[in-house]
């Protein structure tokens, strides 16, 4: 049996650098099908003080770990191509399972060896691409590319 999510149950846990204060409520679907489908919304307050209403999903996904000011505190890259494409790969190893270097969950290992190894990105045309798509995310297995299918 699945267990209900109370106002109780959740007040006062982390998530990252959210800390949960109040329950906001349920919104239902906005397709009257699925209206019994929706989100539970949480008060939270971040580390350095912002107050923000946060769906449960996005802290239990990790997809919100802090304000937008923070998370640019913590490595800088929010915004960057760079970033984008370490949170796709992120996506993708939780959801389909596609294998990805240990070193890569820490986006600055990440930057660092796609720099490293495949220096800046020549052009916005340039995407980034795993050459074979069997072995994963890892060095020696990417490159800088135009292609169309799978970009990443």
């Amino acid at each position: 049996m699945k267990s209900k999510i109370t106002s109780h149950s959740f007040i006062g846990k982390k998530f990252g650098k959210w800390k949960i204060l109040k329950y906001e409520g349920f919104v239902s679907s906005a397709i009257p099908k699925y209206k019994w489908q929706g989100t539970h919304y949480f008060k939270c307050i971040c580390k350095c003080g912002k107050i923000k209403k946060i769906p449960l999903n996005n802290l239990t996904s990790g997809r919100s770990n802090g304000c937008q000011s923070c998370s640019k505190e913590i490595h800088g890259l929010a915004g960057t191509y760079l970033y984008g494409v370490w949170q796709r790969i992120m996506k993708y190893n939780k959801h389909k399972k596609i294998k990805v270097s240990k070193r890569w969950f820490d986006i600055k290992k990440f930057v660092y060896d796609v720099n490293k190894q495949l220096g800046p990105r020549p052009s916005k045309k340039y995407k980034f691409i795993m050459i074979d798509y069997k072995n994963g995310f890892f060095i020696g297995n990417i490159k800088w590319g135009v292609h169309f299918k799978k970009i990443f």
